[in-house]
């Protein structure tokens, strides 16, 4: 399985367990993280779908970037 597959089949999981990430409620809106690899999946969350807000490297500078 190539990287982008992988990263899909991720997606998939959260689509169907969406609260297999805690939530991180230091964060405003509140997120969710989940790590694939060397990358963060930053989500939210509701009773019927998922929203990605962003996927990044997990050696950015995420915690900055998701307090702006």
């Amino acid at each position: 399985m190539d990287y982008l597959e992988g990263l899909d089949a991720a997606l998939a999981l959260l689509s169907d367990f969406p609260e297999i990430a805690r939530l991180r409620s230091e964060f405003v809106p509140a997120v969710r993280i989940y790590t694939y690899r060397s990358h963060l999946v930053i989500y939210a969350s509701d009773e019927t779908s998922i929203e990605v807000i962003r996927i990044l490297h997990a050696k950015s500078d995420w915690m900055s970037l998701l307090s702006e």
